[in-house]
């Protein structure tokens, strides 16, 4: 995906300038996320992964957290993308029983319809996930190691 988070200055109730990109598991919409836990997924292995999420209005990181019933999982925090001339681009690669997720190089070849294996492999080889969570130090900005 390509994106960015631009910070409007609006920080009113209820979710002023507090933008996120979730993933839930398709569980979820078809039961309950919050209420009555006998009627959720959570317990199932429904999960959610927050992509970019900012928690706090006008808050100028933002943060990838992964939410589930599984051991493992956590969050990283990362410089919110403002520029609107300069978005990024996100890589998630869910492959067995782990995610891979990556904020690509600037010089990533366009998004089409499809991704080459290469591409994929890529991103494979260049971070790691184990079965049960997401490998958090592999999420750093090419342009910017010290997020790492």
């Amino acid at each position: 995906m390509e994106f960015s988070m631009p910070d409007d200055g609006v920080t009113t109730a209820p979710n002023g300038n507090k933008p996120a990109i979730w993933m839930l598991n398709a569980q979820i919409p078809r039961g309950v996320q919050f209420g009555n836990a006998a009627c959720s997924p959570w317990s199932t292995g429904g999960g959610e992964l927050d992509v970019f999420e900012v928690l706090e209005g006008g808050n100028p990181n933002a943060t990838v957290t992964l939410h589930s019933n599984v051991n493992g999982g956590g969050n990283a925090i990362f410089q919110r993308p403002t520029d609107k001339k300069s978005p990024i681009k996100f890589a998630v690669v869910f492959y067995g029983n782990g995610a891979h997720m990556k904020i690509l190089d600037k010089n990533f070849p366009d998004f089409g319809s499809s991704m080459s294996a290469d591409a994929i492999n890529e991103i494979l080889q260049s971070t790691s996930a184990s079965s049960d969570s997401c490998d958090w130090n592999q999420m750093s900005r090419p342009d910017d190691p010290s997020m790492s």
